[in-house]
């Protein structure tokens, strides 16, 4: 940057605002991980009142990125319009699949409550939550151990089912309404409420999986 005639006290200025859009570019880059160092230092190069060149360094700003603490539990449902709904016979099991998804910067553990609705007909008995490590939406063999939380890195994603079992006691078209609320390091999602509804009627209940389960190319077969 080459300056014609500039007065003593514009370079530093200048230098001062150069300074401050690279930090500013430099900060702008989305969901960059959590400690990472970000260096940013500015020169500028200039003729004085005297005619003679001259280049002026800043000192090294390093900024370091913080942690950003975001997740998201689906499918979301409000207590009076459920994300999902299950029925089941009386004194039978339903169960329930979630998704988490670390959208944050950072390693970050999900802590997982049950919270049971007030204006239903019955609670669930023993509200239970799994780990689905492959995802395909049943209690497989090493799954039937109960947790209260995952650790996500960022970006990543974990299975989870929650089970409950609907009161012997309970008739025909009666309703639970349940929660699966998450606590992260710094944010909540509590908005996930599904619905189990007793009958007398068979039960039926398909659960479909893909596989492979990520990016196929074309030609490729998903079974």
């Amino acid at each position: 940057m080459k300056m014609e005639n500039t007065a003593k006290g514009i370079p530093g200025r200048l230098l001062a605002w150069v300074l401050a859009l690279a930090l500013a570019l430099g900060l702008a880059r989305a969901m960059t991980p959590a400690g990472t160092a970000i260096q940013n230092q500015a020169s500028a190069s200039y003729i004085d009142s005297a005619g003679q060149p001259r280049t002026t360094t800043s000192n090294l700003v390093v900024t370091i990125v913080q942690q950003v603490y975001s997740f998201t539990i689906t499918p979301d449902g409000a207590e009076n319009t459920p994300g999902q709904t299950r029925y089941g016979l009386p004194g039978a099991p339903v169960y329930f699949n979630y998704v988490i998804t670390n959208t944050g910067n950072g390693t970050d553990t999900i802590n997982l409550t049950v919270i049971q609705g007030t204006g239903d007909n019955f609670d669930l008995a023993s509200p239970t939550r799994y780990l689905d490590t492959n995802c395909n939406g049943t209690i497989d063999a090493g799954e039937n151990t109960p947790i209260t939380s995952v650790t996500l890195a960022a970006n990543a994603s974990a299975c989870v089912i929650l089970g409950g079992t609907i009161p012997p006691a309970a008739s025909s078209g009666q309703y639970a309404n349940v929660n699966l609320k998450g606590t992260g390091g710094g944010s909540t999602d509590d908005n996930n409420w599904a619905r189990a509804i007793a009958t007398a009627q068979a039960i039926l209940t398909a659960t479909k999986s893909a596989s492979p389960s990520g990016a196929v190319n074309p030609g490729d077969y998903i079974t």
